[in-house]
Parts: structure tokens; sequence; C-alpha cells
């Protein structure tokens, strides 16, 4: 579990710094367009198949390993917490298996952009985009990781019905 979290650190500091190349990148685009009237080859495909996919996938483990994943308790919330834990578990499972199938289906779509080596054209050339394929089914992977390890607690809660405080506490935490 532990390396697991350091990866999922790793790929949210590797998104933060994204952000950061990314708003140099964007700023030198502007300088050079306006003073120099020469902007930057590629900056908007850069952006949106480097930068924007990174924003949005690579931070997706450590949001699962904080379960910071929207949760509604407009009907849950006067069920006990072994209750709870058991429709956390069968949530769980659902998201799991939707999440695998996204990991499977992005695997392919991964690998067929990398086999014909995609790229999008720009003002003057091509930008090849195929690396950035990776990066969404890596995301996805490592959140169906962090999704079975809260499966397998949560219905190790609703079948024992042990359910720490501090787990609940934690639940409680991310819904304020």
């Amino acid at each position: 579990m532990k390396q697991l979290d350091r990866v999922a650190q790793a790929t949210t500091a590797v998104a933060c710094i994204f952000v950061i190349i990314m708003m140099l990148h964007v700023s030198a685009d502007v300088v050079a367009r306006t003073f120099f009237h020469a902007p930057l080859i590629g900056t908007t495909e850069i952006v949106a198949a480097y930068y924007m996919v990174a924003l949005a996938f690579l931070p997706i483990a450590w949001i699962s390993r904080q379960r910071g994943h929207i949760i509604v308790e407009l009907f849950t919330s006067h069920l006990s917490k072994r209750k709870v834990k058991a429709l956390d578990a069968f949530a769980g499972v659902v998201t799991l298996a939707y999440v695998c199938l996204f990991v499977w289906k992005l695997l392919g779509i991964a690998i067929e952009k990398t086999h014909i080596r995609e790229a999008w054209e720009s003002a003057t050339g091509f930008v090849e985009i195929w690396p950035s394929r990776w990066v969404v089914p890596a995301g996805f992977l490592f959140m169906a990781i962090y999704v079975l390890i809260h499966t397998l607690r949560d219905a190790r809660a609703a079948l024992t019905g042990d359910v720490s405080e501090t787990d609940v506490e934690a639940r409680l935490e991310v819904m304020e």
C-alpha cells in the first residue's frame, strides 16, 4: 500500500509540475506571438493532448485514495454504519467494473494509436500525441487498484460489523 501511495503522490506531483510547465509554455507563446509575431508551433495541440490529459487523469489515483469522489447521502443518512459500508462495497464493485472496462478499452486505444503513431496537424506540421494516450489508462488503472482496496475493506466491515470510527470520520470529512 505504501508503494501505491507513493505512485499516487508521484503522479499527482507530476500533474502539478505540468500545471507550471503549461503556464510557462502558454505564457511563452503569448510573448512570442505578441512581441515577435511568431507564435510557438503546436502550443494548442500540446496543451490539449499532453498538459490537460495529465492534469485530468494523473491525480485520479490520489483522489480515489482519499475517497474524494462525490458521495450523495440523500437516501442513506438514516442507515446504520454497517449498512452504509455494505452499500459502499456494492458501489465499489460497480465502480470497479466500470473502471476496469475503461482500462481495458483505453489500453486497446493506446496500443492502436501507438501503432499508427497518432499525430495532430498544427499550423506548420504535425505534433505526435500518441504518448499521451497511455496516461489515461494508467490513471484509471491506479484508480482501480484503490477502488478494489476500498471495496474489500468496505465489504469486510459490512460482513463483520467492525466499522472503525476513523473510517466513518474520514467519509464524513469528504462530504463536508
